[in-house]
């Protein structure tokens, strides 16, 4: 029985048939997989019940960037 859980979050105008059909059969994954409808800025899950999270594709989604990312990035332009 696998023993890591994986959550795939995304807008619930989204829809998770593409990435649910393209994943392994269950019987073929060490883990399970689960859709999580929500907001990248609202709670998703009960506090203590995450041990890692990792997000890779999520930058694009932020409403405004970052004021240490944009001082990096305004310094790197006036040096040009």
């Amino acid at each position: 029985m696998p023993k890591l859980h994986v959550f795939f979050n995304d807008l619930p105008s989204n829809d998770f048939n593409t990435l649910f059909s393209n994943l392994p059969p269950q019987q073929d994954r060490e883990y399970f997989a689960a859709g999580v409808l929500g907001s990248f800025y609202d709670r998703l899950f009960p506090e203590c019940s995450i041990h890692f999270a990792c997000t890779s594709y999520a930058l694009h989604l932020l409403s405004k960037s970052p004021e240490e990312v944009q001082a990096v990035l305004y310094d790197d332009w006036r040096d040009k």
